[in-house]
């Protein structure tokens, strides 16, 4: 379209040019009196036609140029070019620190203030016992301390059985039975002899020596019931709760699976002294 226009100002500009070329001869002549023949003015009037074809045949080239150059450059094919929203976004993975990896981490756990292996244990479906063989640096199971790496063995894993250390009585454990036996010298004498009328089980002459026979005892040694359980060997043998909480058969059924696993060795001061090994 624009072409087009473009053409028709061109041709108008043509005539225009020839009619203005014309009227001023014209005047011109009018002007000195002067009357052309035609003769005179037929040279000047090629002129202007030769003029006026030049001019239509260089328009006519010029509109017929113009939509050649305007097709050419539709079909020359337009480069896409990439913008950055295109380009694919690198996610970047921050690297775990080692709080985040301890978290993470479910095979081993930082013992917290007031925690015991058993706690331990029951929080991850596990058993104090395993606790203990996967722990090496473990050497009493009864001392852990806050800050410390325990190991959480997975279910299937195979471990090497550790033996228990054997229970020490402290030397301040030991005094306190001492002086209640020896205190009360008529007081033993009489029990002797009723726990021989009612048969009663070594576990009482055993609780007798270790608790002077209180099986609800909680001393604040560690040590706890008729039998002095510590809270892991306790649990090791599956007890639940504290030792001083059960009842006595329970604290006798217990003391039997750990007289199974240690041995009398288990109350070492107290089994030596009634001669049990």
């Amino acid at each position: 379209m624009n072409s087009k226009k473009s053409a028709h100002l061109a041709f108008e500009s043509v005539f225009v040019a020839i009619a203005t070329f014309i009227l001023s001869l014209a005047v011109v002549n009018a002007h000195q009196g002067m009357t052309a023949t035609s003769s005179e003015y037929r040279p000047i009037q090629q002129q202007l036609e030769m003029l006026s074809t030049r001019e239509v045949e260089a328009v006519e080239e010029q509109v017929q140029e113009e939509p050649t150059q305007q097709s050419e450059a539709e079909q020359q094919p337009v480069e896409e070019t990439e913008t950055v929203d295109d380009q694919p976004v690198e996610e970047t993975e921050e690297e775990p620190t080692e709080e985040t990896a301890a978290i993470s981490n479910p095979s081993s756990v930082v013992v917290k203030p007031g925690d015991t292996l058993g706690s331990i244990a029951s929080q991850h479906n596990t058993t104090f016992k395993r606790l203990y063989d996967a722990n090496p640096q473990i050497v009493d199971p009864d001392i852990i301390n806050p800050g410390q790496v325990i190991t959480i063995p997975s279910p299937d894993e195979k471990l090497t059985e550790r033996t228990l250390p054997a229970k020490k009585a402290p030397a301040v454990a030991v005094e306190k039975v001492e002086t209640k036996v020896i205190k009360p010298a008529a007081v033993p004498a009489k029990k002797a002899s009723t726990t021989t009328s009612s048969n009663a089980s070594v576990w009482d002459k055993l609780a007798q020596c270790e608790s002077s026979g209180n099986w609800s005892i909680n001393t604040g040694n560690g040590y706890y019931g008729g039998l002095q359980f510590s809270l892991s060997s306790w649990q090791f043998v599956g007890g639940s709760g504290y030792p001083h909480q059960a009842s006595k058969q329970e604290q006798i059924n217990r003391a039997e699976k750990l007289l199974a696993i240690q041995g009398w060795g288990a109350w070492p001061a107290c089994s030596a002294k009634l001669g049990l090994r």
